[in-house]
């Protein structure tokens, strides 16, 4: 077979893996919170920038399709797209040796594979246009690309970036990078007024969430701001997390056959240094290296710098595919099979495992199991619903009663799986930085007035100090004490959910 056939088949086993672990796994914190972005799209969020959302609202056809797998279509859709773009820069740097070792990287990374392939996130979009506009990056530097199909290119470069950076504002070191090989490889390029009308044409496109900051108070800029924030003094663990979370997120194997090839291309300069390297590491080695610098002082999130990993593999797969090519190869289907492997563990783990691995208190019970996160909410749907249609029943609960929730987690789960099929009307109650994007879905959304009732769940593994008479008290006539609903995994108890019965709101100037 030639290396396009393998290409081909590693394409669709990865997205049939892919497809297969989308309907196996519920939706985690991050997915189902995003899902409200898709109900109420505007041209920025809270955390986000709108590309998740629209993502989210095309895949599932606004809404008509709500499976996990319609939910994760897109990233799925993505990650082989990004694939196929990887071959061919790595085949553009080098062969098809080349090529298909970068794919290989790419299959076999966490960050690529799963957190941005697979998962419903905001990296998902912002991947595709990250890996696209690389690609644009790699033909515009190309001595044998004609002039006009520079300028060409160098248009669609800027719609591409604009669009990776409505995907995730990270997406800007694009033009960083670029910027830096411009500079100190190609300077002749700074006459090319392409360049400049590419430039305002992202610009053009990001606009949108300056605009909408200044209308929210820059609340973006301030909330993401506080995650960043350079302190004084060295953060040791922080850093550390940095650097081993851009080891596992990217694969260990991976990790180490990209600083074997790095290695060997600084050792043989003349050989594997030309210009599509030359821009290669400008578009990865200052994101990672400035992620490092300000984890040194505040906590990151090893993801951020995912994309940077990913340009640095095309670096690897040119040099290894150069020296030995089947070697690598096989080393790299291991790898890959190593990521399935553990996929499907933890798959297993999280829908089987017996018991949960977080705190065994009953009041706390299943505190810290982020397995939780992705398991036993359809379930605890069906509980609910016989509970509500009971109560409706007996007249305990109006059948235009609310779902209320203090925080945007559980609030994404509880709106997703619990809210959306019993059609109950969700709201936000709390300050802003913890209910998000709720705020905004407030003003859309049905409004609690008074004499109103609601339901408030609270899953004993959120436990986030909630006292419900304290903090909701005031606002309702009366809360009556829970009814608890035990959940299982594996024959053993994991998690409980308190289900507060609120009647008669008294608080609509909230």
């Amino acid at each position: 077979m030639t290396l396009k056939t393998h290409l081909f088949f590693l394409i669709l086993i990865s997205t049939l893996v892919r497809l297969v672990l989308a309907g196996t796994i519920e939706l985690g914190n991050d997915e189902v919170y995003y899902i409200t972005y898709a109900e109420k799209i505007q041209w920025n969020y809270f955390d986000h920038p709108p590309l998740v959302g629209i993502l989210i609202k095309l895949t599932t056809l606004n809404f008509l399709f709500t499976s996990e797998v319609f939910v994760r279509l897109g990233p799925i859709i993505l990650a082989a797209l990004n694939t196929w773009l990887v071959f061919m820069m790595g085949k553009k740097i080098s062969n098809e040796k080349s090529g298909y070792l970068a794919a290989l990287l790419f299959t076999a990374s966490p960050y690529s594979s799963v957190i941005a392939g697979l998962f419903i996130m905001p990296d998902a979009p912002m991947l595709f246009f990250w890996t696209l506009s690389a690609w644009l990056m790699l033909k515009i530097i190309d001595s044998e690309t004609a002039v006009k199909t520079v300028n060409l290119y160098l248009i669609i470069l800027g719609f591409t970036i604009g669009l990776a950076v409505m995907g995730k504002v990270h997406a800007i070191f694009l033009w960083g990078g670029l910027g830096l090989y411009i500079l100190f490889f190609n300077r002749i390029m700074l006459k090319n007024m392409y360049l400049y009308l590419a430039g305002f044409i992202t610009l053009g496109i990001i606009s949108p969430i300056y605009f909408w900051n200044a209308q929210n108070d820059f609340i973006t800029y301030k909330f993401q701001g506080e995650r960043v924030t350079v302190n004084s003094g060295f953060n040791f663990d922080s850093f550390i997390t940095e650097l081993v979370g851009g080891m596992l997120y990217n694969n260990p194997i991976n990790y180490i056959l990209i600083v074997v090839g790095l290695v060997i291309a600084f050792r043989n300069r003349v050989k594997f240094f030309f210009p599509s390297t030359n821009l290669l590491f400008c578009l990865s080695l200052p994101m990672i290296g400035i992620l490092l610098f300000i984890s040194c002082f505040r906590s990151t999130l090893p993801h951020w710098s995912g994309p940077g990993y990913m340009i640095l593999s095309l670096i690897a797969a040119s040099v290894l595919s150069n020296i030995n090519f089947a070697k690598y190869k096989r080393v790299l289907m291991f790898s890959n099979l190593f990521v399935v492997s553990i996929a499907t563990i933890a798959a297993l783990g999280i829908n089987y495992y017996p018991g949960t691995l977080g705190v065994t208190e009953d009041k706390k019970l299943g505190e810290d199991d982020l397995t939780l996160e992705l398991f036993g909410w359809k379930k605890f749907n069906q509980d609910f619903e016989k509970l509500y249609q009971l109560d409706l029943k007996e007249g305990k609960m109006k059948n235009n009663s609310f779902l209320i929730c203090n925080k945007w987690f559980p609030g994404g789960h509880l709106n997703f799986y619990i809210a959306r099929p019993n059609k109950l009307n969700m709201v936000g109650i709390g300050n802003l930085k913890d209910i998000h994007h709720f705020y905004w879905l407030n003003q859309v959304r049905p409004k609690i007035k008074n004499g109103d009732d609601a339901y408030i769940i609270a899953p004993s593994n959120f436990n986030y100090s909630l006292n419900v008479q304290n903090f909701y008290g005031s606002m309702f006539d009366s809360i009556e004490p829970p009814t608890i609903i035990g959940q299982f995994r594996g024959g053993k108890k994991v998690r409980n959910f308190e289900i507060y019965r609120a009647r008669g709101y008294k608080n609509e100037s909230r």
